[in-house]
């Protein structure tokens, strides 16, 4: 649940004011005649030029801009701000054509001018960057091909969209609408700098070292990182809350296009060592699996909200299955690490023993930690799956001030929240971790 904080309040008004800002020149200039519906249309292209604009600052991996709602929302919020800038795009081409027939003579390739072919192209791009972006799993577009693609597709759009109006200039005539889009081209060219460069930059100077991988079972492997350099007065290593994730960029450049997420399973009472948790599916978590000791990985976070109350002394309730383990260890480690007396109870669910992923982690903490752990193989149960009852029945009495954390597939994700509601647990204390953008 996102909670209204003054930090959130004060970014939705930035942002609505950035995205209203190149409409100032068309209220200036209403007086010329030309009508209510082009005035409209032509205030639809500057909103979806605006937001396609801003689209580059918000996917910023900056906390400031992360932290007040987490960075899966805010990745969320960037998807559907993007349908809505389409959606004025849609409606600038749609009131024009409606306007005038002589419009629909714009689509003859052969005979209309630069201004018009740009905007085609513009949509081409748009269209293909949306289907890409909903239907990528369909498409089987890996990840790393698709961010690549995306990127290269947003520059298109607004930069063919950017010079569509310019050659129209109907509204760019005017020094204050001319002062706002240098103001804003700006904003966007240094939103892409950071990211692209300066980011790197940091990320180089703040290298990590592979210390040991180590093979577990179901193609999973767990990845040891030690700060380079790391000491007094020095990198002193990532500093994180316990459930967070961080961006990993190994076996390329730090200045590659594209980053993977992964989850910290670590303390965050050791920030100079990290350690990984990663399930080999294909391309390039399989790449990882072959890192040697002394490799360098660059890591950029740490992000994500998926983290308890570091003052809160009600139980915590951490349920996960397969690597969706992963944040949850890294709590009990660091609630370990502190000497921590809060009760903690830990569900993980499984197909069998054999399965179970860091189980030698959470056996050793057993003796460190007022820690009661509860595990679910489907093959002892008939196959049958962690359940909304088998959750109820091994959950504390008293629910009023307990936290729950819950991490794994989506269904499973599912049910236990459903089971958590319906024991009466609050829905605000119950948090899950979705990596729905990758």
């Amino acid at each position: 649940m996102i909670l209204l904080t003054p930090t959130l309040v004060l970014l939705c008004m930035f942002y609505v004011v950035i995205a209203l800002l190149p409409l100032i020149g068309g209220i200036v200039n209403l007086a010329h005649g030309r009508g209510f519906l082009l005035n409209l249309s032509i205030a639809c292209g500057f909103l979806a030029l605006s937001i396609f604009g801003l689209q580059f600052i918000n996917i910023l991996r900056v906390r400031l801009f992360s932290r007040p709602i987490g960075m899966l929302e805010a990745f969320k919020f960037h998807r559907y701000v993007g349908y809505a800038g389409a959606g004025f795009a849609v409606a600038h081409l749609f009131i024009l054509l409606a306007i005038d027939r002589k419009y629909w003579s714009l689509f003859d390739l052969a005979t209309t001018p630069t201004r018009a072919k740009l905007a085609i192209a513009a949509t081409a791009a748009l269209v293909v960057l949306i289907a890409s972006t909903v239907w990528r799993q369909q498409l089987r577009i890996p990840y790393r091909r698709w961010h690549i693609l995306h990127w290269m597709l947003a520059t298109m759009v607004f930069g063919f969209g950017l010079a569509h109006a310019i050659l129209v200039n109907y509204y760019l005539q005017d020094k204050l609408e001319q002062l706002v889009w240098m103001s804003l081209g700006a904003l966007f060219v240094l939103a892409a700098i950071w990211m692209r460069f300066v980011n790197p930059i940091i990320r180089v100077r703040q290298r990590w070292q592979v210390t040991g991988l180590t093979e577990a079972p179901k193609d999973v492997f767990e990845l040891n990182l030690r700060a380079v350099g790391a000491g007094p007065g020095r990198f002193s290593g990532l500093q994180f809350l316990p459930g967070q994730f961080a961006w990993v960029v190994a076996g390329r450049s730090p200045f590659s296009i594209s980053a993977n997420p992964f989850s910290i399973a670590s303390s965050a009472e050791r920030p100079e060592n990290l350690r990984f948790i990663i399930r080999a599916n294909a391309g390039y978590t399989t790449a990882l699996r072959t890192l040697r000791q002394g490799a360098h990985v660059y890591l950029d976070g740490p992000h994500g909200t998926f983290t308890p109350d570091a003052d809160a002394s009600g139980p915590l309730i951490l349920i996960g299955a397969g690597v969706g383990m992963t944040p949850l260890l890294s709590m009990i480690e660091t609630l370990a690490d502190r000497r921590s007396s809060r009760e903690c109870v830990l569900i993980l669910a499984a197909r069998s023993e054999q399965d179970m992923i860091g189980a030698d982690h959470v056996e050793r903490l057993l003796e460190r930690l007022p820690l009661t752990v509860h595990y679910h193989f489907s093959s002892r149960n008939d196959g049958r799956r962690l359940d909304q009852a088998t959750i109820r029945g091994w959950l504390p009495r008293d629910l009023a001030d307990a936290e729950c954390f819950i991490c794994g597939s989506a269904n499973f994700m599912d049910i236990c929240e459903d089971a958590m509601q319906q024991a009466g647990m609050d829905r605000r204390r119950v948090r899950t971790e979705r990596f729905s953008m990758v």
